[in-house]
């Protein structure tokens, strides 16, 4: 009876994930665009821990510690007590984004929590009057909180969901929104094949509150409310090998991954992961946009390392995108 509920559950995650994909097909048909910058929240789709960066992104089959809070749930399955992470990341146009995460296991499964604040800091302030500023400034400011709950339903069967709320601040505006994730990891039985799918950032629509002031044509102005916006939907389909597991000298994992948004093109992801006597890890991996319309991808390649000594974790990434700017990572973990 529960493996049939659990062929259920897959085949339910499975048809979500179709469904999305071809709603999001159908529209983008219709307007003759990609979506990209249709959905809000965008700071839910900044990656956390520098593994996965490193990685690029390719670790819905694979993540094993806390920071799977953020990329499929049902990997807390893997925490074995309590393992905390910490991450900072120098993000783009001199964002600063810090990251906590944190889970422990119990009884009756792993609970997980995270918490992310992306801070932009001041910006000059521009009015149709002063087109170059005048002279004030405004701040904006990210905020993600989120509860994680995860089990094995099987033997090698994971499963997880997540609850979060995210509110975004623009100087006195402010909009504010729940999503939610559900995961699964499954291992295959053929030898270390693992295979792992999430759905994330799934919820109701949001906007922010107040009103605001649209200049028109003819110098009159005119106030309006907000429009609603989507969440950054997306859904993530991953495997993840393990070459020479019992090898007490060094380990290759590789993975893939491929992302398929409800703002934005199709993504694919690759990585490898060699570790050296458990303690030295050197990452690599390949970043790519897909379809018609994309032949240029602002994000390409990241690489990275990590040093494990006893329970402590310190990982760094390293992450290409073009003429944008270059962006680092740094996370430090504890498992006890």
């Amino acid at each position: 009876m529960k493996r049939l509920i659990i062929y259920f559950l897959v085949l339910g995650l499975i048809f979500t994930g179709v469904c999305l994909a071809q709603d999001d097909d159908e529209e983008t048909k219709e307007r003759g665009a990609t979506r990209a910058g249709t959905a809000g929240m965008q700071s839910l789709k900044i990656g956390i821990g520098a593994r996965a960066v490193a990685l690029s992104d390719s670790v819905v089959a694979l993540v094993d510690d806390s920071t799977a809070t953020y990329w499929n749930p049902a990997g807390l399955a893997y925490v074995g007590g309590t393992d905390v992470t910490f991450t900072d990341i120098e993000w783009l146009a001199d964002i600063r984004v810090m990251n906590g995460t944190f889970a422990r296991k119990f009884g009756f499964g792993t609970i997980g929590a995270l918490f992310t604040l992306v801070n932009i800091g001041e910006i000059e302030r521009t009015t149709p009057e002063n087109p170059e500023g005048d002279g004030t400034t405004f701040k904006c400011q990210d905020m993600i909180i989120s509860g994680s709950y995860a089990r094995w339903l099987i033997p090698k069967f994971a499963f997880g969901g997540t609850v979060k709320y995210v509110r975004e601040k623009i100087d006195t505006y402010t909009a504010s929104g729940f999503g939610f994730d559900v995961g699964l990891i499954y291992e295959t039985g053929f030898k270390t094949l693992k295979m792992g799918i999430a759905i994330t950032n799934f919820g109701p629509d949001a906007n922010f509150d107040g009103t605001y002031v649209e200049l028109q044509r003819d110098k009159s102005t005119l106030e309006k409310k907000f429009k609603e916006f989507s969440m950054p939907v997306s859904v993530r389909l991953g495997i993840a090998y393990t070459f020479f597991e019992d090898n007490p000298t060094h380990t290759l994992i590789v993975s893939a991954d491929a992302l398929h948004p409800n703002d934005g093109q199709e993504k694919v992801s690759v990585g490898a992961e060699y570790w050296i006597k458990d303690m030295l890890a050197l990452r690599g991996g390949w970043f790519r946009e897909v379809g018609e319309l994309r032949d240029y991808n602002v994000r390409s390649y990241s690489f990275g390392a990590g040093v494990k000594i006893s329970k402590i974790r310190v990982d760094y990434a390293y992450s290409d995108y073009s003429e944008l700017d270059k962006v680092h990572r740094f996370t430090f973990g504890s498992a006890f």
